[in-house]
């Protein structure tokens, strides 16, 4: 039986599968996927054929130190995002689950310009770093240089109806003027904040891997902020990724080649 992880920042964005999936999935044993001092927890089930592990990066607290808005509480917990915590999820995922394939699974900003709307699922043709300015000769190209992929990404994407595009990845949310500059020379179609990080981990095990995202919020509206897109669109695109997501795994375990 294949083994597929689908490594996630959000619980929100996975949640509308694991509604539907029901009584079938059941909390993944931490001690079995996860160090002890790990935040990351996750989900398991069987999904058409495979054993499916979906993974987290889990929850952090605000510490009054940081606490910059009153309005918080100094005890509320947040989930973690980003590279750090999606570089940690995945390494622990290799090693304890030895998947077959891994999906980074999530939302995304997009850009109007390049055609994208809200709800938009995109596979990942490119996956790279945005953000990562290393000037030495010699880091440059290992900061700049795409990540290795699955090689029939096309092939997929072409059975499920939905676009490919390059997803790029960065540890901010909010974006400045050089940023979006350089994320239209990229000719970027997905925006977002662990994708990059889980593919460099993938490659070190030579494991295939595939981005799915969706568009929560254009970047280069000024109707409304990120922010506010984003919070108003989570559940649309959840519901539309999860819907995806699950057309996606089906897909893979029918496959008859899994090369990274």
């Amino acid at each position: 039986m294949r083994k597929i992880a689908v490594i996630v920042a959000l619980q929100e964005e996975i949640q509308p599968l694991l509604d539907r999936l029901g009584a079938n999935v059941q909390p993944a044993p931490r001690d079995r996927y996860f160090a002890q001092s790990s935040p990351s927890y996750g989900y398991e089930t069987i999904l058409g054929g495979a054993k499916v592990l979906f993974a987290l990066n889990g929850f952090t607290s605000i510490h009054r130190a940081d606490n910059r808005d009153a309005e918080l509480p100094t005890d509320k917990e947040v989930p973690l995002i980003g590279t750090v915590a999606a570089a940690l999820t995945s390494s622990q995922i290799m090693e304890s689950f030895c998947p077959d394939f891994v999906i980074s699974a999530g939302t995304a900003g997009g850009f109007e310009g390049r055609a994208a709307k809200t709800g938009d699922c995109i596979l990942s043709k490119c996956v790279r770093y945005h953000d990562r300015r290393i000037l030495i000769p010699g880091f440059r190209e290992v900061a700049e240089s795409p990540l290795p992929l699955y090689k029939h990404v096309q092939d997929l994407a072409d059975r499920l109806r939905i676009k490919t595009g390059t997803v790029c990845t960065g540890d901010s949310f909010a974006l400045s003027g050089s940023d979006i500059h350089r994320l239209r020379d990229l000719q970027t179609d997905a925006i977002e904040m662990e994708a990059a990080a889980i593919a460099y981990v993938c490659s070190l095990s030579k494991v295939p891997f595939v981005a799915l995202k969706v568009i929560t919020d254009l970047v280069d509206t000024t109707e409304k902020s990120a922010e506010d897109q984003f919070l108003e669109n989570l559940k649309m695109s959840s519901e539309r990724l999860c819907h995806t997501l699950e057309a996606l795994i089906q897909e893979i375990t029918r496959s008859a080649h899994l090369e990274h």
